[in-house]
């Protein structure tokens, strides 16, 4: 698992669209990777197996690392890491959908948020911080 971490930090660190990729390749499809961490995580989950969690937490940091050199903001890229587990827990359940409708695809008309249309017709990534809270937002057009 270390070596596949440190080869997909390398990979996505340097990917412009790290941000799409990663989201549409945290789907479970039934692979010896899977199998292997789906096998950790129920190891992990007993006491007395604590080289599952490490293994799993040193993986989860590595994805981490990756997308905080992607998208430059260590706040974001926790929030796309988390939204990929329920994206990945999602496709394992053998949920159908597993991401919005028409991410990556060109949308017919354009976005509304205005910190979107700022941004122009891309696929985005960003923090709107406003006094006294942030929001965060993902988007792909």
């Amino acid at each position: 698992m270390e070596a596949f971490g440190a080869a997909e930090e390398e990979r996505l660190s340097r990917m412009p669209d790290a941000l799409e990729v990663f989201l549409r390749e945290s789907v479970a499809a039934d692979q010896p990777l899977d199998r292997t961490y789906l096998a950790l995580l129920k190891l992990g989950q007993l006491d007395e197996h604590q080289v599952p969690r490490d293994a799993l937490v040193r993986l989860d940091d590595h994805f981490l690392e990756a997308l905080t050199t992607a998208l430059g903001d260590a706040d974001l890229a926790f929030l796309v890491l988390r939204v990929s587990d329920g994206i990945y827990v999602r496709t394992a359940l053998g949920g159908q959908r597993c991401a919005a409708p028409g991410l990556g695809r060109p949308r017919s008309r354009p976005a509304r948020h205005p910190a979107a249309l700022s941004r122009g017709r891309r696929r985005c990534a960003g923090v709107v911080r406003r006094p006294g809270r942030t929001a965060y937002h993902l988007c792909s057009w």
